[in-house]
């Protein structure tokens, strides 16, 4: 009696890992392509990744170029000019205007 379930149980595994074949072939295509756009998408954030450094860096050596001077309506002007009764003053790096007064 035992051997007789033994052999079914044995049958049943064989014919099972038989008919899952097309199943696992199926599976791993799947796991393939799953994994061609996991791939993908590092190089997409890769790329991501050093456009945004770039960005960084760009918005980075703006902002230390632009601490030296004063702006007025989207306008430029360096440390040391009047305008309006305003000087422009450079204070510990960053540029602000001030009220202007002759001693």
């Amino acid at each position: 009696m035992k051997k007789i379930i033994f052999g079914a149980l044995a049958c049943t595994v064989l014919l099972t890992g038989c008919v899952s074949q097309d199943k696992g072939n199926a599976m791993q295509s799947q796991l393939n392509n799953q994994q061609r756009q996991i791939n993908e998408l590092s190089v997409r954030l890769q790329s991501a990744e050093s456009r945004l450094s770039k960005q960084e860096e760009k918005l980075r050596n703006e902002l230390l170029q632009s601490s030296g001077y004063c702006y007025l309506n989207g306008a430029r002007y360096s440390t040391g000019t009047v305008l309006y009764g305003r000087i422009c003053q450079n204070q510990s790096g960053s540029a602000s205007w001030q009220v202007y007064s002759r001693r």
